[in-house]
């Protein structure tokens, strides 16, 4: 959760300036390629599955063939010995173990890929929440300052309408609160972006 803020963190940083919305814009999909790369859960999870891959091919391993040399009845030394075996050794497990384990260790493979996909999904959904939600303050922060621009408007209207005796003092006053409001939903907006 951590890297999929640092991630949104990022991108509103570099496309986003102070009071402007920059010209380049990130799609929705170079976001979430971009998160998936730098997922360390994801990276794991690849390396996992590459890691039970690499379990299964071990999985059919026959052992080494093994070198003995057997000496019987030695009186001295090694030459006045009264038998010499020299041999090879060959541990064979029974067939079914090979596959068996074969079998257990490609449905690790399908547990590993599966948590991977899952993984993926997850950050997917929460880069889709995340991008949603700031393309939407984007968005109520341009009609923040529309707002704003509409009211600044009304209240010079407003004041020039007092001065000339034709509307009451509670007008302005109306006026001057509402450009206040929306003054106050653009410095927030902007906080929070």
């Amino acid at each position: 959760m951590k890297v999929i803020k640092l991630v949104l963190i990022t991108a509103c940083l570099l496309f986003f300036e102070k009071e402007a919305v920059s010209q380049s814009k990130m799609k929705l999909e170079d976001v979430i390629k971009i998160s998936i790369e730098n997922n360390q859960s994801i990276k794991s999870s690849t390396y996992n599955i590459e890691k039970e891959k690499a379990i299964n091919l071990k999985s059919f391993n026959i052992p080494k063939p093994e070198l003995f040399i057997e000496y019987e009845g030695v009186q001295g030394s090694l030459s006045n010995a009264d038998s010499r075996k020299i041999g090879i050794t060959q541990m064979i497990e029974f067939p079914s173990n090979y596959f068996l384990r074969s079998d257990v260790q490609e449905s690790q493979i399908k547990v590993a890929e599966e948590e991977l996909n899952s993984s993926v999904n997850s950050l997917r959904t929460n880069v889709k929440l995340n991008y949603y939600n700031l393309l939407l303050l984007n968005e109520l922060l341009i009609i923040s300052k529309d707002n704003y621009k509409i009211y600044e408007e009304f209240l010079f209207t407003a004041e020039k309408k007092y001065e000339a005796g034709e509307s009451s003092n509670l007008e302005v006053l109306g006026a001057r609160v509402n450009k206040i409001k929306f003054e106050n939903e653009i410095k927030k907006s902007g906080i929070e972006n």
